[in-house]
């Protein structure tokens, strides 16, 4: 007896969690059509790519160079900006951004989904003795921002937008 109400327990647990749109950490719902996809970047020492490919596999999406659909980084790009706090240009505020373009290609390299455009920025302090561009602060900050990018792309490719895109397409 106790083992079926224990049993019933889990169940209705299980039920509970599904029905309020629970789902196990970092699961995507992708498009059917994005299941078996193609990643290329015009860059081809692309770790945005590296980082993507780890993503989707941990996903569930196959990865596949003769898919149906080939998600392109057409460009990614940091660059850095400088302002200066205090009159004695003792302390400056360094901002990198990180800006990625993709699209989404069918077969023949025809878009299917159009180019769309992400950024992602960070900041940090540099005093005046200290080399313009710390390396290791910068290339921290780096590794997040590509982070926080394949997060943006993933959450762009799971949009109601690209399951549109995409239904429209046949």
């Amino acid at each position: 007896m106790k083992q079926a109400i224990s049993i019933l327990g889990w169940i209705s647990v299980f039920l509970l969690l599904t029905s309020c749109g629970f789902h196990i950490r970092n699961f995507q719902d992708i498009s059917p059509k994005l299941r078996v996809l193609s990643i290329k970047s015009e860059n081809p020492h692309s770790s945005l790519k590296d980082l993507l490919n780890q993503s989707f596999i941990g996903t569930g999406i196959t990865l596949d160079s003769n898919a149906e659909y080939t998600l392109l980084i057409k460009n990614e790009n940091f660059s850095t900006s400088k302002n200066t706090i205090g009159t004695a240009e003792q302390l400056n505020t360094v901002g990198l951004s990180y800006n990625v373009t993709i699209a989404i290609l069918n077969k023949a390299g025809n878009e299917v989904v159009p180019e769309a455009t992400f950024s992602n920025n960070a900041n940090y302090l540099q005093n005046a003795n200290q080399i313009l561009g710390d390396i290791g602060t910068t290339t921290s900050l780096e590794q997040e921002l590509m982070r926080n990018m394949t997060h943006q792309i993933m959450s762009y490719l799971t949009s109601q937008d690209i399951q549109h895109a995409l239904s429209a397409y046949h």
